[in-house]
């Protein structure tokens, strides 16, 4: 019940009554239970809603605004992870704020939409570099390991925005753990 009441007020942009909701929830892990896939587990969607899917262009995801222009979402997905929601929240600070109290209290980055794609995808797709440090800082699953249902990487969202420093950001996490190719 209180997952719902936090996504209700979250979806109503009653963003400190949310903040109270989680900072009370004793087990994160009822917050993750309404998804039940992740970043290396996820079912592949119907050919139907492939179809409907775009793939990132340089411009940007498939997002639609809502009508009190408070977030950015996909057309008819309600049942999003509720860290994918929050780096839908338009106002940053506000998504930052909650995103970190999430993270804080253990709760899954790698938690993915039915496309596959987590929080850090979309803070790739929307350009929020707030949103991009956090989950970079964060990050608890294999950067290079992880895919979307279309077989795309961090990198092919990353490289899609042209944005210089989103590609120098994740460049400079990346190389941290993993040697770049350059021949």
């Amino acid at each position: 019940m209180a997952l719902e009441l936090i996504k209700k007020h979250i979806k109503c942009g009653l963003f400190h009554e949310a903040r109270k909701l989680i900072e009370n929830v004793d087990n994160i892990d009822y917050l993750m239970n309404d998804i039940g896939s992740s970043a290396s587990q996820f079912i592949l969607p119907s050919s139907k809603s492939v179809k409907n899917l775009v793939l990132p262009s340089s411009s940007s995801m498939p997002l639609t605004s809502n009508s009190n222009q408070q977030f950015y979402y996909e057309k008819n997905d309600e049942n999003l992870p509720l860290l994918v929601m929050l780096s839908l929240i338009k106002d940053e600070d506000s998504a930052l704020s909650l995103s970190r109290l999430l993270l804080e209290k253990g709760y899954d980055l790698s938690m993915c939409d039915r496309n596959g794609l987590c929080a850090l995808n979309y803070a790739i797709a929307l350009k929020r570099i707030k949103l991009l440090n956090l989950f970079l800082s964060s990050f608890n699953f294999e950067l290079d390991s992880y895919y979307d249902c279309f077989r795309n990487t961090f990198l092919h969202y990353v490289f899609a925005t042209n944005n210089k420093e989103i590609i120098k950001r994740f460049h400079d996490t990346y190389s941290k753990y993993y040697e770049w190719d350059t021949e």
